[in-house]
């Protein structure tokens, strides 16, 4: 399972790394390798998708913008701004059921941080990350990930629009300068 990783993992440990963010499409494994380097580098794991976009922000104008379903204001705000500072924080973990922050997530401080998830390197972010890693596969793969985790989709509409986002993204001007 982990296998793949290994060469990365050399790379990682020839770099070094304080904030090492990882990308990618929709399931390629970012959850899986940003679990597997938090606990191999004993670091805290933050995940993009405690920061979608609340209700009162979601309008016509944002979704326009590549990773404009991501509230980025506020993971800077919570989460780089106190990377920064080298302090213990909170962040607030966004639920759909409420469509906005349901609870806070505490993180102490720590010489090293692991951020996945789509679109942790939007434009407004990405001067924080160190170490990026971009994860992608073939269609068919993502296709069997995606059905086993079919309850964060509710309808086929979303994961079309899921895909459409990131396709969007990854077409930018400003993604291709990151790969």
């Amino acid at each position: 399972h982990y296998l793949p990783f290994f060469d990365l993992l050399m790379k990682i440990n020839e770099k070094g790394f304080k904030v090492l963010t990882i990308d990618g499409r929709c399931g390629s494994g970012k959850s899986t390798l940003g679990k597997l380097l938090s606990d191999v580098y004993q670091c805290p794991l933050i995940h993009m998708d405690d920061f979608y976009l609340p209700k009162e922000l979601r309008t016509p104008e944002r979704y326009n913008e590549p990773g404009g379903n991501v509230h980025y204001e506020r993971f800077e705000d919570e989460v780089y701004l106190n990377i920064l500072k080298g302090v213990d924080f909170k962040y607030g973990v966004f639920s759909h059921e409420v469509m906005g922050v349901h609870h806070y997530q505490e993180v102490k401080a720590s010489e090293r941080y692991v951020i996945e998830g789509s679109y942790s390197f939007h434009p407004k972010l990405r001067k924080y990350s160190d170490f990026k890693v971009f994860l992608t596969q073939n269609k068919e793969s993502q296709k069997k990930r995606i059905i086993k985790r079919k309850w964060i989709y509710q309808t086929k509409d979303q994961m079309i629009w899921q895909e459409l986002q990131h396709q969007n993204w990854l077409k930018s001007s400003l993604m291709n300068k990151l790969l």
